[in-house]
């Protein structure tokens, strides 16, 4: 070679360099001859035998230190290998590609690219080969964490990958933004919702709630406090009944709202999980890679991963480019559209029982507040029950009530003064305004039954009265 001679002008071509070393691309034999003159050049392959360019990718790394060693890229039949051949090509020795990036780290993103075998797989290979024992402390791939080393076969030695982030894991299937946020929403352990009421408000305003949601037991019970509270309001229709409730109880009628609507949000929310996360469940089975948890952690024996590396041509790449391309190319589920989800899965499956045994807790409190609350004012709690019942046998508030042996006398009970335990009756006249009476229980016993004699005694009373005053 002529004095004059440079090999960056046609031979050589200098890919990276900074002040400590130069990565080369050999573009020719004339240029490898340059940098290794031991090299036998007869065993390359010639694709222009004028200009002497090969086809084979050979690289150079040359430290600019004259002490530096010098690695050499070259491509063999099981895949690229380094050759630290600073002491020329006879006496070169293979290398691990994760000692020359320990030395030029600047170079591991230009390495990964042109190396065939990329460092996870250079990594694995000399793992599954018996030449490495693998540490607490390797960090090769991101994505490989532990490594059950089985030091009598090593080919055996299981592989653990770990998504630590979710981004990693749905990038493997392609997720786009939209679905990645109800992804991440869904399986959030910190996730906070506002619940929108106004559909579990109608609910309870126009009385469906009651109807649908509250067993036979509770039902009882609601009518029972309205009884005793609002004892008119019992023949109501359930919207009224509903706000008369309110009226006594209202902060109560709020509990029951939020709890329900919090609780079936919850159930929405769960299937909601459980319908994506479906969608992932043992993805990578079918590849010999097994789930251990769920999007998160999976086991594969590294004769098999490291043959997939090979099989798809990703020896170059990370367990994550694997994974991605064997989705890629062999999966056949499509997954996301997310976006519509919680309004299609519902919950169907909604714990009523569990609520309905919560607001019964709740309507047991009610009737005890009732009964020994001295702002409801009961002159006699049991009488005032024992009242309840008798005008319920007649009837209920407002049924008209033919008065047996009189001259089809009617009358109707339209309230019960639980002060007095005395009830409000109306009889009918003839007239245009009804007579109104106040009687307790034996009176209004007496007066439905003993008509004629109950009346003389009144009227008795009356003109007693009369002369007194």
């Amino acid at each position: 070679m002529g004095e004059n001679y440079n090999p960056y002008e046609e031979d050589l071509d200098v890919i990276y360099e900074d002040d400590s070393v130069r990565l080369i691309d050999v573009m020719t034999k004339k240029g490898l001859r340059y940098l290794l003159p031991d090299f036998d050049t007869q065993d390359l392959t010639d694709v222009s035998t004028e200009f002497g360019v090969f086809s084979e990718d050979i690289y150079f790394i040359v430290g600019k230190d004259p002490e530096s060693e010098i690695f050499m890229f070259k491509e063999y039949g099981d895949g690229t290998k380094i050759l630290n051949v600073t002491d020329g090509f006879k006496s070169s020795e293979a290398t691990d590609v994760r000692d020359v990036i320990s030395k030029y780290p600047q170079l591991k993103e230009n390495i990964n690219k042109i190396f065939k075998g990329g460092e996870t797989f250079e990594y694995l290979k000399s793992i599954m080969s018996g030449k490495r024992v693998p540490r607490w402390d390797d960090r090769f791939d991101p994505l490989i964490g532990d490594i059950d080393y089985k030091e009598d076969r090593p080919s055996s030695s299981i592989v653990t990958i770990k998504f630590e982030e979710s981004d990693d894991f749905l990038d493997v299937f392609n997720i786009d933004n939209e679905d990645r946020y109800y992804y991440k929403d869904a399986n959030s352990y910190y996730r906070e919702r506002d619940v929108d009421r106004y559909w579990y408000d109608e609910q309870w305003e126009d009385g469906s709630f009651i109807d649908g949601t509250l067993n036979d037991v509770n039902k009882e019970k609601f009518n029972e406090i309205l009884s005793l509270v609002s004892p008119k309001s019992i023949n109501l229709d359930i919207r009224q009944k509903v706000k008369v409730f309110d009226q006594f109880f209202g902060k109560y009628s709020d509990d029951f709202i939020y709890d329900y609507a919090s609780d079936y949000q919850d159930c929405v929310d769960d299937n909601v999980k459980d319908s994506i996360n479906s969608e992932f469940d043992n993805p990578f089975m079918k590849f010999g890679i097994k789930e251990v948890n769920h999007s998160y952690k999976y086991e594969v024996n590294i004769s098999v991963l490291l043959t997939w590396f090979k099989q798809l041509n990703m020896i170059g790449g990370t367990v994550k480019d694997l994974l991605t391309k064997l989705i890629d190319k062999y999966g056949k589920n499509y997954r996301g559209d997310w976006s519509e989800l919680e309004y299609s899965v519902g919950c169907p499956d909604f714990d009523y029982e569990k609520l309905n045994d919560r607001i019964s807790d709740v309507f047991d409190n009610i009737l005890d507040e009732i009964q020994e609350s001295e702002e409801f004012g009961f002159m006699n709690f049991e009488e005032y029950g024992n009242y309840l019942d008798y005008i319920q046998k007649l009837g209920g508030f407002g049924t008209v009530i033919t008065i047996p042996k009189s001259e089809n006398k009617k009358f109707v009970i339209t309230d019960l003064d639980r002060s007095t335990n005395k009830a409000t009756i109306a009889i009918d006249t003839g007239e245009r305004d009804p007579e109104y009476r106040k009687l307790t229980m034996d009176e209004l016993n007496s007066f439905l039954y003993n008509y004629e004699l109950f009346n003389e005694s009144k009227l008795k009373l009356w003109k007693i009265m009369k002369e007194i005053y």
